[in-house]
């Protein structure tokens, strides 16, 4: 019994770790992220935030990436209104392909201007973050991602997102 539970699972883990879909071309995507930014005086604020992506494989294991998008609403911290006015990236993308789940790790630099009130923050800062995607068809794919965006001497940026993305 236990040489079954051995030779199916490894039969699963060699099904599962063969590439099914070719990655490779340029692509672009869209996506919806709740940004949780911490700002000076330990205080917290939730934003919606909205982004575009556009990005190349240089290898079937790597991409690189563009990242721009603005706050789509704002939040109230001790009666202070907070909102992220930009945030715009470059970044590296090392994936690997299982089936139709691309998971992949993030890294690269992130520049963001949040405003609190009338004063005004602008961070540049290293970020990284993993998720996958999800292949639906050739040219369309979902995604789910956890990002610590910018982790600054002022602000704290991490977000959860869901998207997009096309590939051409």
């Amino acid at each position: 019994m236990r040489i079954l539970k051995f030779i199916a699972a490894t039969a699963i883990a060699i099904a599962l770790s063969t590439p099914a879909f070719a990655l490779g071309g340029p692509y672009f995507g869209f996506n919806y992220s709740t940004l949780d930014l911490e700002i000076p005086h330990n205080s917290d604020a939730d934003i919606d935030y909205i982004s575009g992506t556009i990005g190349q494989y240089v290898h079937p294991n790597l991409a690189v990436e563009l990242r721009a998008g603005l706050g789509i609403d704002d939040d109230r911290v001790d009666g202070v209104k907070v909102e992220v006015d930009y945030l715009v990236g470059a970044y590296g993308r090392v994936v690997y392909p299982v089936q139709r789940f691309v998971p992949y790790f993030l890294f690269g630099v992130t520049g963001a201007k949040v405003s609190a009130g009338s004063d005004d923050e602008s961070e540049m800062d290293l970020g990284y973050g993993f998720g996958t995607d999800y292949i639906i068809t050739d040219q369309l794919s979902m995604n789910v991602e956890y990002a610590n965006i910018i982790d600054g001497s002022d602000i704290d940026i991490t977000s959860f997102s869901i998207g997009l993305r096309f590939s051409y």
